[in-house]
């Protein structure tokens, strides 16, 4: 299945196997950063940028906090506090997707290409 057929688009948050920041692949939720038009390409490589819980995390400059909610009611799908790794970039095809949990608003999201773009010298 590809992308579009997915509805996925920048900012949506999924769940798909990824390496791990100490070389082991596990299911993990990620948030799509591809460039919108390249969603459209059926045989394309998405681009996301890693999610974690751990409360290692969150102090430095490459981080963002993202909206979550105990009960599930956040847009996002989050269940527990979580943080997009801005400098863990992760290509995945929409085959490896498992799960859509959901959407990031407009705000953390922007934050999160902002970084991405400073921390890789390009714009997303």
């Amino acid at each position: 299945m590809c992308a579009k057929e997915l509805k996925l688009e920048r900012g949506t948050i999924v769940r798909a196997v990824a390496p791990g920041d100490r070389g082991q692949s596990k299911p993990r939720p990620l948030v799509i950063i591809s460039d919108p038009n390249a969603l459209q390409d059926e045989d394309s490589t998405l681009v996301a940028v890693a999610i974690s819980s751990s409360s290692l995390v969150s102090s430095s400059l490459t981080y963002v906090d993202l909206p979550w909610d105990a009960e599930g009611r956040a847009r996002t799908g989050l269940r527990k506090p979580s943080t997009a790794v801005c400098d863990w970039i992760v290509e995945i095809s929409a085959d490896e997707i498992t799960e859509i949990k959901g959407h990031l608003p407009a705000a953390p999201l922007a934050l999160i290409l902002e970084k991405v773009g400073i921390i890789h010298g390009t714009s997303q």
